[in-house]
């Protein structure tokens, strides 16, 4: 996969941990200051001469960059390497997703039977029934961005007690949430869990391959999103920060009563009260949202 450049600085950016380019130059700089300055007093203190351990710093200073430099490049091509193939399976889930639900089935159906080759099933709430087994093989349709919730778990739970089964084998091209897990663990049944990279590794051959100009349109979408999620409006109304912002605007107003310094200081509180009040909306946006998802599955019927 060719990346151009506003790509490949997008990757540099994440694997780097978000610093800027002259962020990252300043840290290389007064890290290599801090190397030299240490090895040239640690030679000083073997008992080097000053213009002997001076080049020696240098040089060993010099090796050690060029090392650091060598792996962080290595470092960089594996981050690409694993982000792609994360970009690719996102498609390819993505793709399952929106297949008809007659063919996603189908193919799943192939996966339980490659999984209990030994009896033969029955269909049964669209799913299959191994009698002889009591075991119940079910998969949920769910986007891979809205995991499997307790609703979805319970309304299985009614179709298990119905069939009389005592082992339920799931799977899902999204993931369970903690409460789904522990909610099936207190049921008194048997599951087993299977998730995006069972159903990858079985569906890759049922479907047409992802290629590169469909990657390019993910990746341009998901560094959309990167920055605009980084921006200073985003970062400054984060969902997280509106106790702080009132923590700040506290702390201003008693510092004015007590002081009687600058009119400023309550016009800041008010700014930090402000910016609380967006904060706040911005934690309840969310908490609907996840309430929302979790509320009204895809399927659960």
């Amino acid at each position: 996969m060719n990346l151009s450049s506003k790509e490949l600085r997008y990757f540099k950016h994440r694997c780097h941990g978000g610093k800027s380019t002259p962020a990252h130059l300043l840290d290389c700089i007064l890290g290599s200051l801090m190397l030299l300055i240490f090895l040239f007093f640690l030679l000083r203190y073997l008992g080097a001469p000053i213009r002997g351990a001076a080049l020696l710093s240098i040089c060993l200073c010099a090796s050690i960059i060029l090392f650091c430099t060598v792996y962080r490049r290595y470092r960089l091509e594996r981050f690409i390497s694993a982000e792609t193939e994360r970009l690719r399976n996102t498609l390819t889930l993505e793709a399952l997703t929106l297949l008809p639900d007659k063919d996603y089935q189908k193919i799943c159906r192939t996966l339980f039977l490659k999984r209990y080759p030994a009896h033969t099933p029955i269909s049964v709430y669209r799913g299959i029934y191994f009698k002889e087994e009591a075991l119940f093989c079910y998969a949920f349709h769910n986007h891979p961005q809205i995991p499997v919730g307790i609703r979805q778990m319970l309304s299985l739970y009614r179709k298990l007690q119905k069939l009389n089964a005592s082992s339920c084998c799931l799977i899902t091209p999204s993931s369970y949430v903690d409460d789904a897990r522990a909610f099936s663990e207190r049921l008194g049944i048997h599951f087993t869990l299977l998730g995006q990279k069972e159903l990858l590794h079985h569906a890759r051959a049922s479907l047409p391959t992802i290629d590169t100009q469909k990657l390019h349109q993910a990746l341009q979408e998901e560094m959309r999103q990167y920055y605009a999620k980084n921006s200073l409006k985003h970062t400054a109304f984060a969902p997280n920060k509106y106790r702080a912002y009132l923590t700040c605007a506290f702390f201003l107003i008693c510092w004015y009563f007590l002081f009687r310094l600058s009119p400023f200081y309550p016009i800041a509180a008010g700014l930090c009260c402000l910016f609380a009040a967006f904060s706040y909306h911005a934690a309840r946006k969310q908490r609907f949202k996840e309430e929302s998802s979790d509320a009204s599955p895809t399927d659960g019927k």
